[in-house]
């Protein structure tokens, strides 16, 4: 105990670690506020950069969005260039 606070030990990382601090198996490294290991990034998403790869996933999703749209109004376009007109004989 110290300062009141339960402090366990690393032995991996030879540090001590407090309740907000977790040891990452993949990272093989102590991080505080460990949310998970993102395979995709290949780093664990923990206190310091959580707002960045929320950041990260909101601008993939955006990104899905707006190339969804733009393909439709492709499409939407070739479609309209291939009718005839009713007025061309």
């Amino acid at each position: 105990m110290r300062d009141g606070k339960k402090v366990l030990f690393c032995i991996k990382c030879d540090v001590d670690l407090t309740d907000d601090m977790e040891h990452c198996e993949d990272c093989d490294v102590c991080v505080w506020g460990h949310d998970h290991h993102c395979v995709f990034f290949s780093k664990c998403i923990a206190g310091g950069n959580i707002y960045s790869f929320y950041a990260a996933i909101g601008l993939l999703i955006t990104n899905f969005i707006v190339v969804c749209i733009l393909v439709v109004f492709d499409v939407k376009a070739k479609m309209g260039k291939g009718r005839k007109s009713p007025m061309t004989p």
